[in-house]
């Protein structure tokens, strides 16, 4: 903790500079990640049940 203290700027100067709360800038970036993630996922868990509803099986056991 020690050398952090030294370090002339603060998180806000270094790290999110677009918000000076950390909080804030911790929601928006946790917000814009679930955003992302769930439309890259959402669709491959949607194929993946459907085929399996449609009776093709495990797709990792084919390995």
């Amino acid at each position: 903790m020690a050398a952090l203290s030294k370090i002339p700027h603060s998180c806000y100067e270094i790290g999110h500079t677009w918000n000076p709360s950390c909080v804030m800038s911790t929601l928006e970036i946790t917000a814009g990640a679930l955003e992302v993630s769930f439309k890259i996922y959402a669709p491959l868990y949607l194929v993946s049940s459907s085929l399996q509803i449609h009776g093709q099986g495990d797709l990792s056991s084919r390995c």
